[in-house]
C-alpha cells in the first residue's frame, strides 16, 4: 500500500488558488487607459478648414441715394434744371461661389457673387415744357447686381473677421414720363432705357462655422455702380447688409 506524501495536499490547494485568483482578476477593471474611438468619429466632430472651394445663398437689402436726379426736359419756370434726391431701397436674394485659403492664421480668398434685386425709387415733379405746363416722373431700379472680390482676413478659431473689395456691376432699368398741358389739350410720351454699369465695391464682415461644413455670415457692403438713369454715367452708390450661408467642400 502506498502512502500519500504529506506535501501532496497543499499543492493541490495552491493550484485552486492560484487559478481562482487569474479568474477574479480577468473580472477587475483595468487601469489601461480606454482605446481611443474609430477614426470616423473624431472626423464627424472636426470642424470644416477655411482651405478650399464653397458656395452657397445670400440675402439682404440695400438703400442708397441719388444726389442729383433731373426729371429734364421738364424744367422750372424760368428755364432752370429741376433736380433733386432719390430715395432707392428694396430687398436682394441670389447666390455665391468662392475658394480661400490660409497661411498662418491669415485667411486669402475670392468671391463672386449674383443677386436679384428690387432696389428702386421714383421722383416726380411739376414744371414747364415747351412754355406750357408739364409734369414728369422718373423711376430707376437696379435688377441685377454682382460682384467679383478679394477677402482678405484673420480666424480666431471657428470665426474669420475679414475686409473685402472688387468689382461690381449692375443691370439698371429707368422710365421717364412726361405729361404736358396745353391749350385745353394733354399728351404723355415715356420712355425707358437698360443700362449695364461696372464699378467697385468695399466691405467688411464676419463668418462663422455653426455645423460641420456649414458656415453663416454677415457683411456689409458700398457699391459704386451708377444710378441707371437715362443711360447717364452719374454714379451714386448704394449700402448694401447681407447675411449669407456657405457649404465648405
Amino acid at each position: 500500500m502506498r502512502v500519500c506524501s504529506p506535501m501532496k495536499p497543499f499543492i493541490l490547494l495552491a493550484a485552486l488558488a492560484l487559478g481562482f485568483g487569474s479568474a477574479h482578476a480577468a473580472d477587475l477593471p483595468s487601469k489601461r487607459a480606454p482605446s481611443p474611438p474609430p477614426s470616423g468619429f473624431l472626423s464627424a466632430q472636426k470642424v470644416s478648414s477655411w482651405t478650399g472651394f464653397y458656395a452657397g445663398a445670400l440675402a439682404g437689402v440695400g438703400m442708397g441715394d441719388v444726389s442729383d436726379a433731373s426729371v429734364s426736359p421738364i424744367t422750372n419756370a424760368d428755364l432752370s434744371p429741376i433736380t433733386g434726391k432719390l430715395h432707392r431701397s428694396g430687398a436682394m436674394a441670389g447666390v455665391q461661389v468662392g475658394y480661400g485659403f490660409m497661411t498662418g492664421p491669415i485667411h486669402i480668398g475670392v468671391e463672386a457673387d449674383t443677386a436679384l434685386t428690387s432696389i428702386g425709387g421714383a421722383q416726380t415733379a411739376s414744371g414747364v415744357y415747351n412754355a406750357a405746363p408739364a409734369s414728369a416722373r422718373l423711376t430707376v431700379k437696379t435688377d441685377v447686381l454682382g460682384s467679383l472680390r478679394g477677402r482678405v482676413g484673420y480666424v480666431f478659431n471657428d470665426v474669420l473677421i475679414y475686409g473685402t473689395g472688387g468689382m461690381a456691376s449692375a443691370l439698371q432699368k429707368s422710365t421717364f414720363t412726361v405729361t404736358q398741358n396745353d391749350t385745353g389739350a394733354s399728351f404723355t410720351s415715356s420712355g425707358a432705357a437698360y443700362v449695364v454699369r461696372v464699378g467697385w465695391v468695399v466691405g467688411l464682415g464676419a463668418e462663422r462655422f455653426f455645423a460641420r461644413d456649414v458656415s453663416g455670415k454677415l457683411e456689409y457692403l458700398y457699391a459704386h455702380v451708377g444710378d441707371g438713369i437715362r443711360a447717364r454715367f452719374n454714379p451714386n452708390g448704394v449700402h448694401l447688409l447681407r447675411g449669407g450661408v456657405n457649404y465648405h467642400f
